[in-house]
């Protein structure tokens, strides 16, 4: 697949995106798939949740058309059907509220479905784990990718920068020869959809992506993730470390402290620091920025391949997310520290 090829998807899957979403703010009723505002909200208004019913079918086509170019279709055929699968799971949760179990059910047929797909040559451990483990183990991630990115899209663009910033970056490193056509098709096809949809997510936000978006991008960012470890096992935990760091986090402090991890919280860094006061755009850049830096040592371990070289990619992109996490939490303790309030 030639570079030109690549940026094609990611501009049909923008311009897609964006014409489909100015379709449905018109034609659908105001508050359809409308949010309440709760004390867990981070928008000060009521948003619509339509934007995965445009970012997903945009990703869907993009992904369509890229079958023109690859040689193995198998994976990305795979990857629309588990992505046509959540959205309408996702759309029907968004509507109807639909409970664990089903939704629960429907995130692991669509991991299976992919890693079934998956040739005997995809292998990540290879001589170290058996293909059926390694197997179960991929599916694990899809579904925790899922739900991860649908935990971190809490705030308006926090999405583009932690999701789409990161695909674009994999859909240059596409351009450039460096991972291989499947993965950068699906990352341009990604990040172009989301792309499309950020100028109607960004503050004060009245479009979020929803669980008809947040569950199809998590699959297909698993799917990446699982394609790069393929080629480069330390290499694949770089691009979305932020999303993978602070939504894991969470869950084990959540753990330590016997909590419910069913039940809903606000207790992310980015949320943390979007409560004690930090502008939207100061935690969204940061991500951003962030997002743009682990891109950057990605491409340096892929394109080196030198164990050494991964390791140090990986310890400075570990040291750097912590920081921003860390940063991030401390500015509750900032706020307190002046009002006096805890």
């Amino acid at each position: 697949m030639s570079a030109i090829a690549i940026l094609l998807i990611l501009v049909i899957a923008m311009a897609a995106s964006a014409a489909l979403l100015a379709l449905l703010a018109r034609i659908l009723p105001p508050d359809f798939l409308a949010a309440g505002i709760n004390s867990r909200s981070n928008h000060t208004q009521p948003a619509r949740q339509i934007g995965g019913l445009a970012v997903m079918p945009a990703a869907l086509a993009a992904m369509a058309l890229s079958l023109v170019w690859v040689t193995e279709p198998g994976p990305i055929m795979a990857a629309m059907a588990g992505t046509a699968l959540l959205l309408a799971v996702g759309y029907a949760d968004d509507r109807w509220h639909l409970s664990v179990g089903p939704r629960l059910l429907c995130q692991v047929a669509a991991a299976i479905l992919f890693v079934v797909m998956l040739g005997p040559e995809a292998r990540i451990f290879p001589g170290v784990l058996p293909l059926v483990v390694e197997r179960a183990i991929a599916a694990f991630v899809l579904v925790w990718f899922i739900n991860l990115t649908n935990f971190m899209d809490g705030l308006d663009l926090m999405v583009v920068a932690g999701i789409g910033v990161p695909h674009a970056v994999l859909a240059i490193l596409g351009m450039l020869s460096l991972i291989d056509t499947t993965t950068a098709a699906i990352a341009a096809a990604l990040a172009g959809a989301v792309i499309g949809f950020a100028p109607r997510n960004r503050p004060p936000a009245g479009t979020f992506l929803g669980d008809s978006g947040s569950l199809g991008a998590g699959y297909l960012t698993g799917i990446v993730v699982i394609l790069l470890a393929c080629a480069n096992p330390l290499a694949a935990l770089l691009p979305f470390l932020f999303f993978l760091a602070d939504s894991t986090s969470v869950l084990l402090l959540r753990l330590a402290r016997r909590e419910n991890v069913l039940q809903a919280h606000s207790a992310h860094a980015y949320q943390l620091a979007r409560r004690s006061g930090r502008s939207v755009y100061w935690v969204t850049s940061r991500v951003a920025l962030l997002s743009l830096c682990l891109g950057a040592l990605a491409a340096i371990a892929l394109a080196r391949g030198n164990p050494i070289v991964n390791l140090i990619a990986v310890a400075a992109g570990l040291g750097a997310t912590a920081l921003l996490i860390v940063v991030m939490r401390g500015a509750t303790r900032e706020r307190q520290a002046r009002t006096g309030v805890k």
